[in-house]
């Protein structure tokens, strides 16, 4: 059973993870200065000036969660983007750690949730850490294969929206 101070806990970081996705999602409008705020415990707040068509609001709002494989920004610390600007062509994206952990991404995506055939969690023999092991179709294996044939040693990032 959850304790009250368990589910307030829980309540609130979903509520906080929330606020972070519809936050992203209403910037892709491009409207200048949308608000996007916490309303109570389990409420957000979305209020987008001079927007012109509310059913792409909606239609943005309301999509799936997407699952993406992008590219991790190593031209600068992350630090520097999070104090000026981030290089054009990259956002800074937060894990879900708590406290949560800023990282520099790049926009395009290399391989997306649509190509992915089958993922599993499982150990490494050598090792015993942790690794994911994912199986893509033949498009997203060959795009997979050309991005980190292009950037090894480089970090990529897999991102649930």
């Amino acid at each position: 059973a959850f304790t009250d101070a368990g589910i307030k806990y829980r309540t609130s970081t979903a509520l906080a993870q929330s606020l972070e996705v519809v936050e992203r999602r209403v910037n892709e409008l491009g409207t200048t200065e949308p608000i996007v705020q916490r309303q109570g415990d389990d409420r957000i707040l979305v209020q987008v000036p001079g927007l012109q068509d509310p059913q792409r609001l909606k239609d943005i709002l309301g999509q799936t969660a997407k699952l993406t494989f992008q590219m991790v920004d190593q031209s600068m610390p992350v630090q520097d983007a999070l104090n000026g600007r981030p290089p054009a062509g990259s956002s800074v994206l937060y894990s879900q750690d708590d406290p949560p952990v800023p990282y520099l991404i790049e926009n395009r995506i290399i391989v997306s949730g649509e190509n992915l055939v089958d993922a599993q969690a499982t150990y490494n023999s050598q090792t015993n850490e942790p690794v994911v092991s994912f199986t893509f179709d033949s498009k997203g294996a060959a795009r997979f294969g050309q991005a980190t044939s292009q950037n090894v040693g480089k970090l990529f990032a897999i991102i649930l929206d």
